[in-house]
């Protein structure tokens, strides 16, 4: 079970400027924008993914896996953008847009709009939630400094997003876990962890070359 992507949703064939109309409202009324994520049809990131073991030994694990920005949607009036690839589900989320300053994710699974990432009131949960058929409940917010990282791409100076997933039952092996998530304004992800919950390895997707406009 990839924990990373319990709360991302499946893309059920969207073509560009699709209308989708709800009634949930967003959850950010400034419109002001913070180029989180560059969002723009045609960008791509590429990542290598590396495993780290319990031992705290890294390898590659897997090379050159791609995510990129397929086409845009309207929902509510709001221009999303649609991420497909491999990192599609663990780096970025499927449907996002950028809003004061935080990224926004729409849920398909009960069509609302939550906050991926924020730079607003940093060091303070900004979600909560129950995941894994209620095995976890997870924290995420953003650390109040930013930090130099070195991925094959080069070294970025980043807003470090740290999510806790807090065991909801006694006999989980791993005990709490966190990961992080590290975003440069001009760039976008930059490095990604994930973990699957059967196992203590963790992996950590790392950018190698990327196209933003």
């Amino acid at each position: 079970m990839l924990i990373a992507a319990v709360s991302t949703t499946t893309i059920f064939g969207c073509s560009k400027e699709e209308i989708i109309e709800i009634q949930q409202p967003a959850p950010c009324n400034n419109n002001e924008a913070a180029s989180h994520i560059p969002l723009s049809v045609g960008n791509y990131w590429v990542y290598d993914i590396y495993k780290t073991d319990f031992l705290g030994f890294e390898t590659l694990f897997s090379s050159s896996d791609s995510t990129y920005i397929d086409r845009d949607t309207i929902i509510n009036g709001n221009t999303f953008y649609i991420i497909e690839g491999f990192g599609s589900t663990i780096a970025t989320g499927k449907i996002i847009r950028n809003e004061n300053k935080s990224v926004i994710y729409f849920d398909t699974s009960n069509n609302t709009e939550k906050i991926q990432f924020s730079t607003n009131n940093l060091g303070t949960i900004y979600n909560t939630e129950n995941v894994g058929n209620n095995m976890f409940q997870l924290s995420t917010w953003t650390n109040s400094t930013n930090q130099n990282i070195t991925v094959p791409a080069g070294t970025y100076n980043c807003y470090q997003r740290e999510t806790e997933f807090l065991p909801l039952i006694a006999s989980y092996s791993w005990g709490t876990r966190t990961q992080f998530r590290y975003y440069n304004d001009d760039v976008g992800i930059i490095s990604s962890q994930f973990f699957y919950a059967s196992s203590s390895d963790v992996f950590d997707m790392k950018l190698v070359r990327y196209n933003v406009n």
